[in-house]
């Protein structure tokens, strides 16, 4: 610490800058006063409890800091940490009932395969109805048009079932809740009870199908055998209402446990980035509790140690002091000495010889 001036303030005059210390024991010398010296050693204890009061405002600034910082620290801690106890429990309750990738897996495969079937009966059957060329842009719009509906379908069987179903699991009133087990029960049995007899038209239509192939095979003259074609018709109708509730089924079912695993996902980052702000915002918290504590420590050491440092500067400049009392007076020119001497000699001579002699000393 420098101190390079300070202020005087008389009684009933401006405050000024006075010159600083060191100035003032620059310009002591043996020959200076009593008055100045004692002017210089009263300097000489003002600053030095000048750096005394300037100690005790540093280090009261510092501890002021150091209490700020951590009460800020300590805040923005305690804000954070309500989010992630937040987190952490919507992440339990996420786990409790995590979404399947397999499952999901399973059922998009399932919507895939019979989106395909779906495809392939209208693709094999609408152009040929409508004459129009089966491998043409209108020929393949005509079979994807009745394909959407397996995913279209998706929507009326969430609205109406899916979604009262998944809310009989929040809590609903009893009549609610029993409208929608028996709502869900009914359509599962339906759908359980149209792919029962689907396969039972299949198969029944495969006979009928391996006739018909026997027909195409048949050699000439051979007799022709009999194909109830409505068994066909029915079978492929069948399918093809099937496949289209099967796959909006599917459709709804794999997309429902696909969103609960990103959304377990999600959550997982989500958590895990609030642990590490958490982490981070903790370990701030405990620098500045270390911060705080090592000034408060020094606050309670401030006395001692403004003491010491203004006995240090107080014992230099006294030491400055006293050397330049005991400065040596400067040591006059030889010249001017030589000088001095012979004019007093030629003045001597001169008295005593009654007349001026010329002067001895050499020319400048």
């Amino acid at each position: 610490m420098q101190i390079q001036t300070f202020e005087i303030v008389r009684p009933g005059q401006e405050q000024f800058r006075a010159p600083s210390t060191q100035e003032m024991i620059a310009s002591i010398g043996p020959h200076s006063s009593e008055g100045e010296k004692r002017e210089v050693i009263n300097a000489i204890s003002e600053e030095s409890d000048q750096i005394v009061r300037a100690c005790r405002q540093e280090q009261q600034e510092k501890l002021a800091e150091a209490e700020a910082a951590e009460k800020v620290a300590r805040a923005k801690a305690e804000r954070h940490r309500p989010r992630l106890v937040e987190g952490e429990q919507m992440l339990r309750q996420q786990e409790a009932e995590p979404g399947s990738l397999s499952k999901t897996a399973t059922f998009i495969l399932g919507f895939v395969a019979c989106f395909i079937a779906e495809f392939v009966l209208t693709w094999y059957t609408l152009p040929f109805i409508l004459s129009v060329k089966q491998f043409s842009f209108v020929g393949l719009m005509l079979a994807v048009a009745p394909t959407t509906a397996v995913v279209i379908l998706a929507v009326p069987l969430a609205r109406l079932i899916e979604k009262p179903w998944q809310k009989t699991q929040t809590g609903l009133s009893t009549p609610r809740r029993n409208a929608s087990w028996i709502v869900m029960t009914a359509f599962l049995l339906g759908l359980s009870a149209l792919n029962v007899y689907t396969v039972f038209a299949v198969a029944e239509a495969r006979e009928e199908a391996i006739k018909a192939k026997r027909n195409l095979e048949r050699i000439e003259g051979e007799a022709e055998v009999a194909v109830d074609t409505a068994a066909l018709n029915r079978a492929i109708l069948l399918v093809s209402i099937c496949v289209a509730f099967d796959g909006a089924f599917f459709h709804l079912i794999g997309m429902a446990e696909w969103k609960r695993l990103s959304a377990l996902w999600r959550r997982r980052r989500e958590v895990s980035r609030l642990r590490s702000g958490q982490d981070d915002l903790d370990r701030e918290q405990a620098e500045t509790e270390a911060r705080l504590s090592m000034h408060q420590e020094r606050w309670g050491q401030i006395d001692a140690h403004a003491e010491a440092v203004a006995g240090q500067h107080r014992a230099g400049l006294l030491f400055q002091f006293e050397q330049s009392l005991n400065r040596p007076l400067p040591k006059r020119p030889t010249r001017e000495l030589v000088d001095e001497i012979l004019t007093r000699k030629i003045k001597a001579r001169t008295d005593a010889n009654g007349g001026p002699i010329k002067s001895l000393a050499p020319a400048a």
